[in-house]
Formats: structure tokens, C-alpha cells, sequence
């Protein structure tokens, strides 16, 4: 199958980029369109492409001015110029800017379908082996936590892969009080050390739960500085080459930081309860994520349920406009063990609904699960409190 490069199109009307897309659709994917560059540069640094795709009408202006910016928030995006005449002007512009491409639309259409083929190809011998799962919450209460943790442990009872959570609290990282570890390593310290990271030293210096994988989070401790977009951004991408599964909790609501981490996802989850609020809230945020530039089709929905009534599936399909991709039972008794055991439901209930739901997700999650789950009682944690 052939990889497709997430693309913005940028600097060119909705219908002229419809066309554009429809010509490059076997290699592109389109994350973001914007008409004016002078509203795309936030949604930009949200969706963060793997390539531009700008049309300038002029040498100058705020085409160039939006290239210029664009090249110093995102070094490492591909950046492809259109314009609709041959000028001397533009191309030594294009040089200083890096640009892989300065295209004539209408004259060098199979120079442009050519450069997106070498990006995509590009892509693929460059691709990372891990999987990015995001959980963003649609709004508060609904478990996005305890879903992330419980889906950490278990893909981490497949020995044979190597499993990262992350705590995307920008203050505080509170994922280190549920677990009871110490969060001393953080996004912000994977991009700080960048250059010395290897499996040596995330087997020395991060906290690993004890079944095996490993958790970065904001220490627990006032003043450190807050995360930011460019700190995710470059720490899942130093993580996906060290983990197969990179499991992220982004919290809950729209904030510029869950956004920012459902972009660059390869699964993204979007978790709701079974209520109408908290399935109206996810509804709601699937139309701010399409408004961003992202495709809601790619999107998982996840129903959480909250009270032992049924999920009722066909309310949620009628809200969503689609089947939820995964769904969580209550499960009271599976909880209550956990809670009083002080471990996660994988570990205190390996036989009950719930774990079975948590394994099925990640099977889908992995091409070849084989989870080796101790079903023996285990030793009596400190009781937590507020977990789920």
C-alpha cells in the first residue's frame, strides 16, 4: 500500500484545493486547508503536516512572510511552492526557504505528483516503528486516566513489546500519584537530552510501573515549567524510536496541547461516557478537530461507561453519526478490587469484563498480541484513592 504524506495546502481556495487533492489523492493526505497563510499558522503548529503545499501569487507578501515563519516553527516539515509563472524572483526565494519544489501549476503537474512520490517514499524508510495512541477526554469525568493506564498495562503483559505513558499535565504530573512513581523524567527533559537518549538511559533514568512500562510526567513538584507543543511534538517523536506503543493521556477538553497530540497520533481516541452530555461534548469536538484540519473518519470514538445500565449504542451511534470504535462495561466489582488492591483492573482482575475489554483493545492495537496475565492475587498495594 502506498504511504501518503499528511499534507497542508495552504494559500489556495477551498475548490481549487479539492482539485489539487484529487490529483495527488494516491499520495496525499490532506490535514489541513487554509485560503488566507495569515489564519494558518496556529492550526498549522496544531496539525503539524509532514509537508506544505503553498501557493504564492507573488514573489513578496505574506505568502513568502508565512514561509519564512513556517520554516523556523517547523524545520523538519517539507516545504512545496506553487505558483502560476516561471520567476526569477521566486526561485531564489525558494533556495534561501529550503522549498524541495517551486511548481508551475499547469506546466510541471507531473514534477509535482513526482516530489510527493519521493516524500512518501521518503516517509516510509523513514517511518518509526511505534504506534502513538492519544485519549483525549470529550469532558471531565470520563475516565480518560484510568482507560490510559489500565490499556499501558496491558499491552505491557505482551513481553514482547516495549510500552511508554505519558502524562500530559502541562504542571503537574498526576498520573505519578494514581501509580505511585516518582515522575522525574518529562517530555520537556526527553527534548532536553535528546542527543543522550538510548535504551541505557531510559533503563536508568525513567520510572517503569511493574509491569513493565514506562511513564514520563511532569514532576510532582511546583515550578517546573509547563509543557508546550513543541516539547510533545519532538518527545513522541524521540519516544516512537525507542517504544512500540507510545499510550498519551491527553486530558480532557480542547486544549492546544490534546489537540496537538491527536495530530500526530496514529490512533487517536476520543473518549466519551454513555450520557447525552458527555456524547453531545464528543460530538462537538469531533466538529472542532474536522475545523482544525483533521479527518474524523480517523478518529476512534471510545464509550466509557459510568453506570451499570447497558450502553445504549443506538443513542450514541444517532449522536457520533457512527459506531463507537471501542466500549468499556461498568464493571463495579472489577474496580472495587482495584481500588482496595491499589493496582490497576489488568492486574487485580484478570478475569473480569473489563480487563477483557482493555485486552481486545489492544489487540487491535498490535498485529500479534500475546499477553502472559498472572492471575494470582499479587501483593496488597497502598489503597488509592480518586482513581477512577
Amino acid at each position: 500500500m502506498q504511504n501518503k504524506v499528511r499534507t497542508a495546502i495552504i494559500g489556495l481556495p477551498q475548490e481549487h484545493a479539492r482539485q489539487l487533492h484529487a490529483f495527488l489523492r494516491r499520495v496525499v493526505d490532506v490535514a489541513l486547508v487554509r485560503e488566507d497563510p495569515r489564519d494558518a499558522m496556529s492550526p498549522l503548529l496544531v496539525a503539524r503536516p509532514q509537508a506544505v503545499l503553498l501557493y504564492l501569487p507573488e514573489a513578496d507578501g505574506v505568502g513568502i512572510q508565512f514561509a519564512r515563519r513556517m520554516r523556523s516553527e517547523l524545520p523538519d516539515t517539507a516545504l512545496v511552492l506553487l505558483c502560476h509563472v516561471e520567476d526569477v524572483t521566486l526561485t531564489r526565494e525558494a533556495m534561501r526557504l529550503g522549498a524541495r519544489a517551486l511548481i508551475v501549476v499547469g506546466k510541471d503537474d507531473d514534477d509535482l505528483a513526482r516530489t510527493f512520490m519521493q516524500l512518501a517514499e521518503e516517509q516510509r524508510s523513514d517511518m518509526p516503528g511505534g504506534e502513538v495512541v492519544t485519549l483525549l477526554g470529550s469532558k471531565g469525568g470520563v475516565g480518560v486516566t484510568s482507560l490510559a493506564m489500565n490499556l499501558a498495562g496491558a499491552l505491557a503483559i505482551d513481553p514482547s513489546l516495549r510500552v511508554a505513558l505519558i502524562d500530559l499535565s502541562p504542571y503537574l504530573g498526576e498520573i505519578g500519584v494514581y501509580l505511585q512513581l516518582d515522575t522525574t523524567v518529562s517530555p520537556r527533559t526527553l527534548v532536553r537530552e535528546s542527543l543522550m537518549i538510548d535504551d541505557e538511559w531510559i533503563q536508568n533514568a525513567v520510572p517503569r510501573h511493574s509491569l513493565g512500562f514506562s511513564v514520563f510526567a511532569q514532576p510532582l513538584k511546583p515550578g517546573a515549567p509547563p509543557l508546550n507543543v513543541a516539547d510533545i511534538a519532538q518527545s513522541i517523536g524521540i519516544l516512537r524510536r525507542l517504544f512500540t506503543h507510545v499510550i498519551i493521556d491527553a486530558g480532557t477538553g480542547g486544549t492546544e496541547l490534546g489537540f496537538a497530540a491527536l495530530a500526530v497520533a496514529s490512533k487517536p481516541l476520543l473518549v466519551a461516557g454513555g450520557d447525552t452530555p458527555s456524547l453531545v461534548a464528543a460530538q462537538r469536538a469531533l466538529h472542532t478537530l474536522k475545523a482544525l484540519g483533521q479527518d474524523p473518519r480517523r478518529i476512534w470514538t471510545v464509550l466509557n461507561a459510568s453506570a451499570p445500565e447497558a450502553l445504549d449504542l443506538s443513542r450514541a451511534r444517532s449522536i457520533l453519526g457512527a459506531d463507537p470504535t471501542l466500549t468499556f462495561p461498568h464493571d463495579r466489582k472489577a474496580v472495587d478490587v482495584s481500588l482496595h488492591t491499589g493496582r490497576l483492573v489488568v492486574e487485580s482482575a484478570p478475569d473480569s469484563e473489563l480487563t477483557q475489554a482493555f485486552l481486545r483493545a489492544a489487540m487491535g492495537m498490535c498485529d500479534d498480541y500475546r499477553p502472559s496475565i498472572n492471575s494470582g492475587p499479587g501483593g496488597k498495594r497502598k489503597k488509592l484513592f480518586g482513581l477512577f
